[in-house]
């Protein structure tokens, strides 16, 4: 009846709604990875004591207002721990010295630039309150917010040089993108999506309020065993999505994939089924052979979203050397002074604690933007030693002292392309409202089509909800409420 595309949160919520709905339906999970979780991803670490502990690698936090997720959680009985942010935090925003602070956000080192800073924060909460991410060129400012870029905008309205960097840090690592290739217009609707841009910064209270023990890929660990794992087919790749006449069908065409080397082997396979839900992100979905074509706005749109990098590094240790010295764990950075020829500057955007419940000290830290993209052209043994170099500046030289250290360079993952989020060039917010519509009986899916928390888990899960809402509305219509009829009926 049904093939879902992509084994991540959204693929996988979507089988798993149509299945707990009509369980008479016969459903498809085609994977191009060997694993599912998409774009959380949980490794064992070496760990203190000698043991091994699991980290995440990917999608990592749980907020306070992400819903979807929660009960998710919830349902699936995952036990959720709060993020440790006690202590003294760090910041470096202009490339000099380090500064302390003891707020939940950084103070920027000076009262007048501090000040500016809020006073910013507080314009764009009232203007991402006008922007609607279902879909944002509603806004008449649209159009003029979609040819300015962050960057811009924040030269405009900022005079300190320490509030211009701080921005300029927040977008790389909240997007792993660099302020002056990301639209005000998809940022306001992005930061309306997830409530206000407030939640998309800090910790305590926000979207990186809490992370859960055992790490984020067993949610789809434990989708994948309700759906039934002879559901689900890794390590196979759709290359075509054919829509007959009626009733032939719609014929879905995929090959091998081999784990090790991800190339794309062997004879085309096919399977004939009545609907279709795309769970893959929309640059992977547009190079996907549809006839009939997909059409020209969503094309567009699809053609042309970059994705962020933002690379993740965790680094173990036997004594939280931090903590023991009064600090959270916590820092922000513009990268600092360059340390290498090929990169303009160090490779640390971010730092948190990440002690697991298990009592394994452990720090996370990201890589985002230019930087991401630079570092990840070095080795990984030229990357540890550089990150090992930045935190002993920020935490002393104990931190020399490490057990293991591990990155995840997203952009080398062909099935992901980067991470966390996708976004649209400049100029194409006009067609966004397209993102999540069906063309025919193909339906869209993706943390990328969320209307509530995108880019984020939960948001995934919202969108494999309602994908398959809107399959039922054609083929099982009577299972549905009247409130998921009309959403149905919305979408279109």
């Amino acid at each position: 009846d049904v093939v879902v595309v992509g084994a991540g949160l959204a693929g996988l919520t979507a089988a798993r709604t149509l299945l707990s709905k009509e369980k008479s339906l016969q459903v498809l999970v085609v994977e191009a990875r060997d694993r599912v979780g998409g774009r959380t991803c949980t490794l064992p670490v070496k760990a203190k004591g000698g043991k091994v502990d699991y980290f995440d690698f990917g999608a990592q936090w749980v907020g306070p207002t992400q819903h979807h997720l929660l009960r998710l959680i919830k349902e699936l009985q995952v036990e959720i721990v709060p993020q440790f942010s006690s202590g003294t935090k760090l910041m470096q925003v202009t490339r000099g010295k380090l500064e302390t602070y003891e707020e939940p956000l950084p103070t920027l080192g000076s009262e007048r630039a501090f000040a500016e800073h809020q006073d910013f924060m507080n314009k764009l909460e009232s203007m991402a309150q006008e922007i609607q991410m279902d879909d944002p060129y509603c806004s008449p400012l649209a159009a003029e917010l979609d040819g300015i870029t962050v960057r811009a905008f924040g030269e405009k309205h900022l005079k300190t040089k320490e509030a211009r960097g701080y921005l300029d840090q927040m977008i790389k690592g909240c997007f792993g993108a660099d302020a002056v290739n990301m639209t005000m217009l998809f940022f306001l609707a992005y930061a309306n999506a997830s409530g206000g841009v407030e939640p998309l910064f800090g910790v305590t209270g926000t979207a990186q309020d809490a992370c859960l023990r055992g790490g984020t890929q067993q949610l789809s660990q434990k989708l994948s065993a309700i759906i039934g794992k002879e559901k689900i087919m890794l390590s196979h790749a759709v290359v075509a999505v054919r829509q007959l006449q009626e009733p032939q069908g719609i014929q879905v065409e995929f090959r091998n994939v081999d784990p090790e080397s991800n190339e794309v082997w062997g004879p085309v396979k096919q399977v004939t089924c009545r609907k279709v839900v795309m769970a893959s992100p929309p640059r992977l979905t547009a190079q996907i052979t549809f006839s009939p074509a997909l059409p020209v706005l969503k094309k567009e749109l699809y053609d042309n979203m970059h994705v962020g990098h933002l690379y993740k590094f965790l680094v173990t240790y036997e004594q939280p050397h931090w903590r023991n010295k009064g600090f959270s764990g916590e820092f922000f950075s513009n990268g600092g002074p360059k340390l290498i020829k090929e990169c303009s500057t160090g490779p640390i955007c971010e730092v948190y604690d990440m002690t697991t419940a298990d009592d394994s000290p452990a720090v996370v830290g990201f890589l985002g933007g230019r930087t991401s993209i630079e570092w990840r052209q070095m080795t990984k043994a030229v990357r540890e030693k550089a990150v090992i170099q930045g935190l002993v500046e920020c935490f002393g030289a104990e931190m020399k002292n490490y057990i293991a250290y591990e990155d995840k360079m997203w952009g080398d993952d062909p099935w992901s392309g980067g991470c966390p989020v996708a976004f649209p060039a400049a100029g194409n917010m006009f067609a966004w409202c397209h993102v999540r519509t069906p063309h025919g009986h193909v339906h869209f899916a993706g943390t990328e089509t969320a209307t509530e928390w995108m880019g984020y888990m939960s948001g995934a899960i919202q969108s494999g909800e309602r994908a398959a809402v809107e399959v039922l509305a054609d083929l099982r219509p009577e299972v549905l409420t009247l409130t998921e009829k009309e959403a149905a009926r919305a979408a279109r």
